[in-house]
């Protein structure tokens, strides 16, 4: 059975089009709208789509072509997944159409109907890439099961002949700069749900990575590492570019930090350029968010704490957006969505390992080089804590939540239960602090009456805060010496 490589993104209606106008433009004039019709198969409780099985029938060339797709496997929105294909007479499922014995004895004992359907407008274009050849296809329709239905705005990428690196290389030059989803899942994924009464939508996820085991090879780790991280980050972004929720950009640079951590603890794994590279694309994506972050949090900490009054928050709300927008803005001019692609490509078909193969080596290994190595930095300015000044306090900070992603990667053996009880509650009085200086250092564009109440307000928040700052030290300061009772199995790397 054949496989199909694709990737499939999301798009809006005007984004869609601007990627058609540039296919037009740079590889010539794409196929005249066709419209398909497709229906798909399965029992009512999804027994098909249970064993990884999608079977359906849809016009094509004038006729009636039957799929059976298996095997789906997927990283973001890159998928590989074996298809089957024949003609058929009619809209009948034609189990003796079906030549691979296995699949075709699945659909023989299944009880099918018709579950969902598609109809799209679908325009083709075959780009000679020099990695391969590669369709791009856009589909603009809907998915419909009875009453309910859901619009569909997709291009998706398939690799005709060469190298997957074509696929994910031209989707980097058509969307890098556009708000794409790429953690869409396949028109089947989201009939059935909507058949089931559900719909798919992207969530925001910090993308905690699964713990390794002792012993696990390193380059397993990275790579499962890589495989959580990439679609997050993706998806992350997206919902930043197209909602509203604070948690969006709040957990983009939970994800972009988590990459980081990942990329310094396999760092002996990694080529040294293209790591070098990611780690400083991620810190700056990073940093583009982080005045939108610190708003959300003086927001949340003014209206809990203080009364802003309405046109005061109506102010401190529009310089919010403004925030936003330009955070946007950068991230466009950035190519977040084109680092979001080399992610899922570096997941999906590797090119990360250096040009010189390294030895193999335990994820244990490298998590006591990388631990050992910022462990010290973090134990030379906790030991100084109660003396520290704002900036230094702030660097402290940082270091442990670098010293706690990389224990959430490396094994259990690590870190207790206890030791990262404690070191939760450290960063909880230290974040405090933090949001104390933040506060002093928020300077919003206000004039005239509206600035004098935002003084007011600010000051008013700032002294309660300020009252409660000595024993949130204090407290940082006992959890800091408990911290360092533990023991933990960080001795200096052998020669």
């Amino acid at each position: 059975m054949p496989f199909e490589l694709e990737l499939k993104a999301g798009l809006s209606q005007a984004d869609a089009q601007a990627a058609a106008r540039q296919l037009d433009e740079r590889w010539g004039p794409g196929s005249e709208p066709e419209a398909l019709h497709a229906r798909y198969f399965d029992s009512a409780d999804d027994r098909l789509a249970g064993a990884g099985i999608a079977l359906r029938i849809r016009t094509e060339g004038g006729g009636l072509v039957q799929a059976v797709k298996a095997g789906r496997r997927s990283v973001g929105g890159f998928h590989q997944v074996r298809e089957l294909e024949a003609m058929v007479p009619g809209w009948d499922v034609s189990p003796e159409a079906i030549s691979e014995a296995g699949l075709r004895e699945a659909v023989e004992r299944t009880a099918l109907q018709v579950r969902f359907e598609t109809r799209v407008d679908r325009r083709r274009w075959v780009v000679q890439h020099k990695h391969g050849i590669v369709e791009a296809a856009l589909d603009l329709g809907e998915i419909r099961a009875g009453q309910a239905a859901i619009p569909v705005c997709e291009l998706e990428f398939e690799l005709l002949e060469g190298s997957p690196e074509a696929v994910f290389e031209l989707a980097r030059d058509l969307l890098g700069k556009v708000p794409a989803l790429l953690t869409l899942p396949s028109k089947a994924a989201r009939g059935k749900a909507l058949a089931n009464g559900r719909v798919w939508v992207p969530k925001i996820s910090g993308a905690k990575p699964v713990v390794a085991a002792p012993g696990e090879a390193a380059d397993s780790s990275w790579g499962r590492a890589l495989s959580t991280l990439a679609p997050a980050i993706g998806g992350n972004l997206f919902l930043l570019f197209t909602q509203e929720d604070p948690e969006g950009p709040h957990q983009l640079r939970v994800a972009l930090r988590r990459l980081r951590a990942a990329l310094k603890l396999h760092r002996p794994l990694l080529d040294k350029k293209l790591a070098m590279a990611l780690a400083g694309q991620a810190q700056k994506l990073g940093r583009m968010v982080a005045p939108l972050r610190d708003c959300d949090v003086l927001l949340e900490s003014l209206r809990a704490r203080a009364n802003p009054g309405p046109e005061l928050e109506a102010a401190l709300v529009t310089h919010r957006a403004a925030l936003r927008a330009q955070a946007l803005g950068d991230l466009r001019a950035a190519d977040a969505t084109g680092f979001a692609l080399t992610l899922l490509g570096l997941a999906a078909i590797g090119g990360w390992k250096p040009a010189r193969p390294v030895p193999p080596q335990t994820i244990d290994e490298l998590g006591a080089l990388a631990l050992h190595r910022l462990w010290r930095k973090v134990r030379a300015l906790g030991d100084r804590l109660s003396t520290l000044e704002d900036e230094q306090r702030h660097e402290f900070r940082k270091s442990l939540k670098k010293f706690r992603y990389l224990l959430e990667l490396s094994p259990k053996i690590f870190a207790s239960k206890e030791f990262m009880s404690r070191l939760k509650k450290l960063q909880e009085e230290l974040g405090f602090l933090n949001d104390i200086s933040v506060l002093m250092a928020w300077n919003p564009p206000l004039v005239g009456d509206l600035e004098r109440q935002f003084a007011e307000v600010r000051g008013e928040l700032e002294k309660g805060m300020s009252q409660r700052a000595d024993l949130a030290l204090g407290r940082a300061c006992r959890h800091w010496r408990d911290l360092r009772k533990l023991a933990l199995p960080l001795a200096p790397p052998a020669p």
